[in-house]
């Protein structure tokens, strides 16, 4: 684990225990988003654990999932030994800062985090040139009909307004 300073300037711990109850255990490993691969090698470590009965990689979450029997519960230290060293072997370039997942990439590009995506444009979808269409019919109706109202109560205002002086 880093020190809290280097944590200050932005650096995730390489692995943090985010959620554990007996039997199961979620770890975050910031390394994940920026090396989805590097999942196999973690995944593979941790399934040599002794007690350890399956575990589940998430790389655009960031996150492992490890679950145990629940008679031999894993120690957070054996888990750390185990991971630190490879974490560290597979460590990016310090150029390259990691982020995470769920404050810093968009909700569309978590799944690809190496790859950009390009948004379609709402524009080519057909369902959505169809929604827009509806759209401006509604509206166009709506005003329609707010300006025959408005007139007609800007008429009847008028009349009675001026019927007294007509008299």
């Amino acid at each position: 684990m880093p020190s809290v300073p280097a944590a200050r300037q932005g650096q995730l711990p390489p692995i943090s225990i985010c959620h554990q109850v007996p039997g199961r255990v979620r770890l975050r490993v910031p390394l994940l988003l920026a090396e989805p691969a590097a999942a196999t090698a973690l995944v593979k470590a941790l399934r040599a654990l002794p007690g350890v009965e399956g575990v589940r990689s998430n790389p655009a979450c960031a996150s492992l999932v490890v679950r145990h029997h629940a008679s031999q519960p894993l120690a957070a230290s054996t888990i750390l030994s185990t991971l630190t060293p490879l974490i560290h072997q597979s460590r990016p370039p310090a150029a390259a800062p990691l982020v995470h997942p769920i404050r810093k990439t968009p909700k569309w590009n978590r799944a690809h985090p190496q790859r950009v995506q390009r948004r379609r444009s709402r524009a080519d979808c057909p369902l959505c040139r169809l929604k827009l269409r509806a759209a401006r019919w509604i509206m166009a109706d709506v005003w329609r009909c707010w300006q025959e109202r408005t007139r007609a109560r800007i008429r009847t205002l008028m009349v009675t307004a001026l019927s007294p002086l007509r008299h």
